[in-house]
């Protein structure tokens, strides 16, 4: 199977503005236990994150007797702390009372792969889940505070705007995971890719460093995007351990809290090396393409769908004929597709395909109206329109009434109005009509062949470049005349004898009408 190379779609990523803010917004997640999804729902529904909670569901498993007891646990430890004597504390003395006894009462063992929840099993922390904590603790206390970010670490300071007091929970070198040599290396030839990093800098530097510089942002975060970090991790952790679906899961989460490019890139990193691994037997395919052509990247879904749409059509469509799937595809990602342009393009090359393969397949009729929903988009294609024409044609051969397919003639150039201009179907239409006037006055409807007959002259005489079988021309009128001599009626056989040759001069068998009548 041929794969989607990662670095066809811009890797460095301009992100536009987006937020997850009500239960109409929620993204289609999936969770590891009912706590993380209740923390997940509560958030959607309100717009205020439960810190505690949503920190401490995102290590799998975990069941609600065990949120209440560490949830029993903290707060006992914040009710501790005697509260009063802290708030009356000035701010260095109050982070140098607090410090100590968050430390002692929480932490035991610093460990680099780690999740908030474990701080509550047998006391393992990390720079992130330390952070958290501390984060959740000032929150309680209405103590304020930033997060800071950097290359391999996080840590917290105090007032901010006035004494900036560190709290540095852990060793500053191992608080965050590593990233995987390859998903650096990945991410600095999408850089190189969109000219950020020039040639220059790329020989004089070294992966690692450009990683750092490019990556990782200097601002200060939110304990609200230190979920983001945290699910970040996790998702980390999971490429190390190949398990690329649960990675793509938890880097999903982990954009819902912080809405960063690094973030995003992962989603769309991992998501794409997931798609290379499926075909779109695999329902999660299409799943992961839907969420990805979403992504909040500039120019990304463009790329994105013309080659997976078009492989979409290739395989289900083309190679296979798997109509109801297909189908179901393009329905459901039409009203997700944002540039009209791409839009119509995917409309046309859906229905164009639908109608191919219904005319190979000798269903011309049927075919017809999904050629006709491919011309929507693009009336002036020619090849469309001589599609339609083809498809007409072969489905009016299996009609054998005249005036069905006459009737079918008129619906069709209603339903497809460059008909009315096409001298190719024009002509058809005036020779249908001369087709169906003769049967008509063969079966003495004389009345009806005579009106068919002045449609068929109001249309010749609009247009004197159609191709007019002559034969059958004069074969139609000669016949009303041999009708009207034989009720004695040489007056009339006359006017027909003369509509005719008004229309075809040269007519050899109405010239010898009319010799006959005079």
């Amino acid at each position: 199977m041929k794969k989607l190379p990662i670095l066809f779609i811009a890797i460095l990523i301009t992100i536009n503005g987006f937020s997850f803010q009500t239960s109409e917004t929620a993204p289609s997640l999936t969770y590891s236990s009912e706590i993380e999804k209740d923390a997940f729902e509560q958030y959607f529904s309100t717009g205020t994150p439960d810190y505690f909670k949503l920190f401490y569901s995102i290590e799998e498993g975990l069941s609600p007797a065990l949120f209440k007891d560490a949830l029993a646990n903290f707060n006992s430890g914040i009710a501790g702390m005697n509260l009063e004597k802290v708030l009356s504390k000035k701010p260095a003395s109050k982070i140098n009372y607090i410090y100590p006894k968050v430390h002692k009462k929480f932490f035991d063992k610093y460990e680099a792969v780690n999740y908030f929840s474990q701080i509550f099993q047998d006391g393992r922390y990390n720079c992130v889940s330390a952070t958290a904590m501390y984060g959740i603790v000032f929150e309680q206390l209405g103590i304020p505070y930033v997060i800071k970010e950097l290359p391999t670490h996080v840590f917290i300071v105090a007032y901010p705007e006035a004494e900036n007091i560190l709290v540095e929970s852990t060793d500053a070198q191992n608080g965050v995971v590593d990233f995987p040599i390859s998903f650096k290396k990945n991410y600095v030839e999408g850089l190189r890719s969109q000219k950020r990093v020039g040639d220059a800098e790329m020989n004089s530097t070294s992966v690692e460093a450009l990683f750092d510089k490019y990556y990782f942002s200097e601002v200060d975060i939110s304990l609200k995007q230190l979920i983001g970090i945290q699910y970040m991790n996790d998702a980390i952790y999971h490429i190390q351990n190949k398990d690329m679906f649960k990675a793509f899961h938890q880097a999903e989460k982990a954009m819902v809290f912080y809405q960063d490019a690094k973030i995003v890139n992962m989603v769309l990193i991992v998501g794409l090396e997931l798609m290379n691994t499926m075909d779109y037997d695999s329902p999660e395919k299409f799943e992961i393409l839907k969420k990805l052509i979403q992504l909040p990247i500039d120019d990304l879904s463009d790329g994105l769908i013309i080659v997976e749409w078009g492989r979409i059509v290739d395989d289900l469509l083309t190679k296979r004929n798997r109509v109801d799937e297909a189908d179901k595809m393009f329905n459901e990602l039409l009203p997700l597709v944002v540039n009209e342009e791409i839009k119509d393009e995917m409309w046309y090359q859906y229905y164009w395909e639908r109608g191919r393969l219904l005319y190979n397949s000798g269903e011309f009729e049927s075919s017809i109206g999904y050629f006709g929903k491919a011309l929507e988009q693009f009336p002036d294609h020619i090849d469309i329109q001589n599609a339609i024409m083809d498809a007409i044609q072969n489905s009016l051969n299996y009609e054998d009434d005249p005036e069905k397919r006459l009737s079918k003639m008129h619906r069709y150039q209603e339903d497809y109005s460059y008909l009315k201009e096409h001298k190719v179907y024009q002509s058809a239409l005036a020779n249908e009509m001369l087709q169906t006037a003769l049967i008509l006055s063969y079966k003495e409807r004389i009345a009806e062949a005579n009106k068919t007959l002045i449609e068929f002259e109001q249309l010749v005489g609009e247009s004197n470049a159609l191709n007019v079988n002559s034969r059958l021309l004069g074969e139609t009128y000669s016949s009303l005349v041999t009708y009207y001599f034989r009720k004695g009626n040489k007056s009339k056989a006359r006017e027909f004898v003369n509509r005719g040759l008004k229309i075809s001069p040269s007519n050899y068998e109405l010239i010898q009408r009319k010799r006959m009548l005079n």
